[in-house]
């Protein structure tokens, strides 16, 4: 089954707790005080880092399983994606998994579509400077 919509869905939820935070977070810096702006701190670095970063992978997760290539959703980036990360999420929501964990037809032909779109992405990424290292074999 393809469970699509649920990304869809944490997307939207990700973008609109941002946006709470946000809304919170100027309410505390506009107190004025002490123990106030430390906690809007608090709250604008939770909004700037974990939820965006979070927000980033679903989105590409989500381009991922739409077969909308790395290029077309990020032309430039300072900060290279956790590839991993998007990889694993797409997995998780992707087309190979039905609710009772059982896995359809469609994992082989799923796993060749994703590995090729996180090499061209790799490959974009680093035509921009970043750096990849080989995951490191466990030794025998």
């Amino acid at each position: 089954m393809n469970r699509i919509p649920q990304l869809r869905v944490k997307t939207k939820s990700l973008a609109a707790e941002a946006k709470i935070i946000k809304h919170d977070e100027k309410k505390y810096f506009r107190r004025g005080t002490a123990n106030a702006i430390s906690f809007g701190a608090s709250l604008y670095k939770h909004r700037t880092g974990i939820v965006r970063r979070a927000a980033r992978i679903a989105l590409l997760a989500f381009a991922l399983l739409r077969g909308v290539a790395y290029l077309r959703v990020e032309q430039k980036t300072s900060v290279a994606p956790d590839l991993e990360k998007v990889r694993k999420m797409a997995d998780h929501f992707g087309p190979c998994y039905t609710y009772d964990g059982t896995v359809n037809a469609r994992k082989a032909v799923y796993a060749a579509e994703a590995d090729a779109w996180v090499f061209a992405a790799k490959a974009h990424l680093e035509s921009q400077g970043f750096v990849f290292e080989e995951p490191k074999k466990a030794a025998s």
